[in-house]
């Protein structure tokens, strides 16, 4: 049998405790305040577009040789002359103060506008000519004259490269706001998201999702803004039932709350963010959401990445992840098929509806997966509520009555592609008979010595881990030729217990490839797990016989470097000079094994004549 054991190969994580400074390239203690002053400092130079030399960090502001204090970040009219009193445009304040702090500050010097951009807190000041100050909706971007908003073109959108963190400010505002915990906060939340993607895909160029100062200051006043509010009832009815998660439902939140998502949106275009930025868009929002306890967490993207492209799915596949969680995986996949095939929007909705199903027990983790899915195609696609496990009449019956395509509902021999990272629980267990006795790995097996096999019995066992019966669902799914990969706790490998699992696996699956994934995979991510990578393919039981007869060849890899830390920094890829590497969009490139993997894997199926 397969010794999956010894592809193993361990390192310790490896903490840091300071950054580079975005502004100044100095190292600075990487405190949860400094990064987001990092991620503040990041959005002005990217999305706000302000050279880097106009930038000033720490700077001390006082007033007739008296000092007033420091700011977090300064933003200077030319970059000559960094005169704090004569030459500043605005201050902005992240890592302390307040309001009448970012006033005195102003009033002392020549800034024009202040903004607190706190975790609690994003207010833009604008300094009146009798140094008065007015509350305005948006902060300008450099060189902007910031007149009244008087309307938005989807063309003048742009993508942002901190959509992460402005999603989880808004998260949390929505729910301080609000006063929403739970699934209510993600029902809400998510309406918001959908509206503001909706509005860049319904529709022609004028947008609806802004707001106008003058909107936004009768809000501010507690005064309904009726222009407002005609807008937004406009856009709900422009995306109700085509991206809204709940098409029929109404928005629950107040008009001010919906003015502040979408003036923080301003100017940003869900749509064109890079990859990247989308998959980690609903990182924290996903958490809340997801329980660690029954095994469920979040996949990193890189690992996101191995498996999708060591899978390579086509626009003709049907592709299933029966345990999908937030839906990662799956719009990963999007991102790959369009990337290879060049699918347009119409083409890549068509193909999420047509193609692809999205499934979990757990009902919150689906409207995520909903969500994730549109923001890579624009359409939420086919996703179903339902426990992968049960039997295949309860899900055709589930199915149905979802609505979900016919040629999507899970059954046997269904999928050309599985991709999953099922719950992580050596606790979580499966005790209902009636769901055992669907599975050969439900029943008891005992070892025999005299064939040195494990055989399995008449018994159903009183119980079986999620994790094993998850294995052998995805493989019931697969057509012929079909290929999977699953991501598995390492217990799978090395209990001596459940030898009989991996037996199982020989016998059945043709082995491809086994990846050991780095200790600190899933520590950012809540979780202390070791665990590997598994790609299979379902094969004719002669064809199979055939192969295991002649010692078939196993792709093996250790995935050393996974792109980021123990505390989930990013490690970038850098030339010989130290600088970042970018790719040929300006993204910097994360400093991983993926691409070797998957160019050796690649190799290797040419090599043993595997066509996929």
């Amino acid at each position: 049998m397969l010794d999956f054991l010894k592809v193993f190969k361990r390192e310790g994580p490896k903490g840091i405790g300071y950054v580079k400074d975005y502004i100044t390239g100095k190292p600075v203690k990487a405190s949860k305040d400094e990064m987001r002053r990092q991620f503040v400092e990041r959005r002005l130079v990217n999305d706000f577009r302000y050279p880097k030399e106009l930038l000033g960090v720490d700077v001390d502001v006082g007033v007739g040789g008296k000092r007033l204090g420091s700011v977090d970040i300064a933003i200077f009219k030319t970059s000559d002359i960094k005169d704090v009193v004569n030459n500043v445009f605005a201050f902005v304040l992240v890592k302390s103060g307040d309001l009448e702090k970012l006033k005195k500050f102003m009033l002392s010097s020549s800034a024009e506008y202040g903004l607190l951009y706190s975790r609690e807190n994003f207010v833009v000041l604008k300094k009146l000519p009798d140094n008065t100050f007015e509350e305005v909706c948006v902060f300008p971007t450099y060189g902007e004259d910031l007149k009244r908003l008087g309307g938005l073109s989807k063309s003048s959108l742009r993508p942002t490269s901190e959509l992460g963190t402005q999603i989880d400010d808004l998260y949390r505002y929505v729910a301080d706001a609000e006063g929403l915990s739970g699934s209510r906060l993600l029902d809400e939340f998510l309406k918001l998201l959908m509206l503001k993607l909706g509005d860049e895909v319904v529709g022609g160029d004028e947008s609806l999702a802004w707001i106008s100062d003058e909107e936004f200051s009768e809000l501010i006043r507690g005064v309904e803004s009726s222009s407002f509010k005609s807008r937004v009832d406009l856009l709900i009815n422009s995306v109700k039932g085509k991206l809204l998660v709940e098409p029929e439902a109404k928005l629950g939140v107040r008009s001010r709350t919906v003015a502040e998502f979408f003036r923080r949106l301003h100017n940003t275009s869900l749509l064109r963010c890079n990859d990247v930025s989308k998959y980690e868009s609903l990182r924290t929002v996903a958490r809340e959401h997801l329980s660690v306890g029954r095994g469920e967490m979040l996949t990193p993207h890189p690992l996101a990445d191995l498996m999708v492209r060591m899978l390579n799915p086509s626009d003709e596949d049907l592709i299933v992840d029966p345990a999908c969680g937030s839906g990662r995986l799956v719009s990963w996949s999007i991102k790959h098929v369009r990337s290879r095939y060049d699918l347009g929007l119409e083409d890549l909705s068509n193909f999420v509806k047509n193609n692809m199903l999205c499934v979990d027990v757990n009902p919150d983790a689906v409207k995520l997966a909903k969500a994730y899915i549109a923001l890579y195609a624009g359409s939420p696609g086919s996703t179903l509520v339902a426990d992968s496990l049960t039997s295949f009449d309860v899900l055709r019956d589930v199915g149905q009555r979802a609505l979900i395509p016919e040629h999507l509902i899970p059954s046997p021999g269904r999928f050309d592609v599985v991709l999953t990272h099922p719950p992580f629980n050596i606790k979580g267990k499966v005790s209902n008979p009636h769901i055992l006795d669907q599975y050969e790995l439900g029943y008891k097996w005992n070892y025999d010595r005299k064939s040195s096999r494990w055989v399995k019995t008449s018994d159903i066992v009183k119980e079986q881990l999620v994790e094993v019966l998850f294995i052998e669902r995805c493989f019931q799914m697969l057509k012929m030729y079909g290929r999977m990969a699953i991501v598995l706790s390492e217990e799978i490998l090395a209990l001596g217990a459940l030898a009989y699992v991996r037996q199982w696996l020989v016998e059945n699956a043709r082995i491809l490839a086994t990846v050991s994934l780095p200790p600190q995979t899933f520590i950012p991510y809540g979780v202390k797990a070791k665990a590997f990578l598994l790609i299979i393919q379902k094969v004719p039981k002669e064809e199979l016989e055939k192969l295991r007869a002649s010692e078939y060849n196993v792709y093996v890899a250790n995935l050393e470097r996974l792109g980021y830390d123990a505390f989930g920094i990013p490690i970038y890829k850098r030339g010989s000079g130290g600088e970042v590497v970018t790719d040929e969009l300006g993204n910097p490139v994360l400093d991983n094994d993926v691409q070797l993997i998957v160019d050796k894997f690649d190799e290797f199926k040419r090599n043993e004549g595997i066509g996929f």
